[in-house]
């Protein structure tokens, strides 16, 4: 059966238009000062609220309760070791411009992680009515509601929306709602040719 059409790219940000940073949470533990076996088990259910609703001091209370060191909630500790990494892929954001099709992003993400992005311009390419942040909406992936937002915000048939994420359980959601995906997986050459290959096929 021959593909819809793609008017819409949905892209996920991390491991898709920049290179993954996953030492976030060794920064945090450092911080914090607890073993981990007291501090997994918080991170793992505050790091979800955080990214929904972008309460840090909260996540700072929920340590400290357990006997983490005292900590002030100005994004700090988030934005040093992620704007020291960052690495654009500039050439996947071209590929996505140059398509022709409507951009947007569905991000899990933290408030300071998305003021590093928006300052270096990694969302410029996307219409800012068009970027779904976490923290924003109030939903992640790969929750069904996440998806529902932007389908609705996007005003665009599900079928006809190319979702790319790096995550194949966000990929899962995605088909369950109608969109074509992609998965994406390693460097940013391996991405771009990817992206080019399915563009081509359903253009």
């Amino acid at each position: 059966m021959e593909a819809s059409p793609i008017t819409t790219i949905l892209s996920d940000v991390g491991g898709v238009l920049i290179k993954n940073y996953d030492a976030t949470i060794d920064d945090v533990r450092m911080r914090v000062g607890l073993p981990e076996a007291i501090f997994l088990p918080i991170w793992q259910r505050e790091v979800k609220i955080f990214g929904s609703y972008g309460d840090e001091a909260r996540l700072w209370k929920a340590f400290a309760a357990q006997g983490g060191a005292t900590i002030e909630p100005d994004g700090s500790i988030f934005t040093s070791g992620f704007e020291d990494n960052l690495q654009i892929y500039h050439q996947v954001i071209e590929v996505m411009e140059q398509s022709g099709k409507t951009l947007s992003i569905l991000s899990n993400t933290i408030p300071p992680h998305a003021k590093v992005l928006s300052n270096r311009g990694v969302y410029d390419a996307f219409d800012p009515q068009n970027v779904f942040l976490s923290h924003e909406i109030h939903e992640q992936k790969p929750d069904l509601a996440a998806y529902a937002v932007a389908i609705e915000k996007l005003e665009t048939n599900p079928e006809n929306i190319l979702f790319i994420d790096d995550s194949e359980a966000n990929l899962v959601t995605a088909r369950r709602m109608g969109m074509q995906t992609l998965l994406s997986a390693g460097d940013e050459p391996t991405i771009v040719a990817s992206l080019t290959k399915i563009l081509s096929r359903t253009a």
